[in-house]
């Protein structure tokens, strides 16, 4: 078990029985809000189970950032989106710059899809394809002018 800070020799504890840091308001494993008041006389303390070893951290919330999902919402891949319509906009004006720019947030957009960090991998795919397209289009056309001048 983690050793735990000491209130008045009980350690703050949330209704799960999870051990916490005195003044702590929220539970660091369950996220509980803690109750006021004095802390737990319930508890009793164990004797180190491999008394060799160290002891393994308290369980935490591994990805802070997730922490809207818990309330339901969902990580959004805003380059996904972006690299969307700048190849939709790549595809009628200034193929060339917009996308290039469409290129490099799509694959932006993908590599954050797939660490989990974003949604929507589908638009990033797709502004990805859509830049390419935009840029051999705009490469075409480049050189068709080219070849009338």
């Amino acid at each position: 078990m983690a050793p735990t800070k000491l209130f008045m020799g009980v350690p703050m504890q949330c209704s799960r029985g999870h051990n916490n840091q005195p003044g702590s308001q929220f539970c660091v494993s369950c996220g509980e809000q803690m109750p006021t008041g004095q802390p737990s006389q319930n508890f009793a303390p164990q004797a180190p189970q491999n008394p060799g070893f160290a002891p393994a951290p308290p369980a935490q919330f591994q990805n802070i950032q997730y922490a809207n999902t818990l309330q339901g919402g969902a990580p959004q891949n805003g380059k996904g989106t972006a690299a969307l319509i700048l190849g939709i906009i790549g595809l009628f004006l200034f193929p060339v710059i917009f996308s290039i720019l469409a290129i490099i947030l799509g694959a932006q957009g993908k590599n954050l899809a797939a660490r989990g960090l974003a949604t929507n991998r589908g638009a990033a795919q797709a502004g990805f394809v859509m830049g390419i397209i935009g840029l051999v289009l705009g490469a075409l056309l480049f050189f068709v002018i080219l070849g009338f001048a």
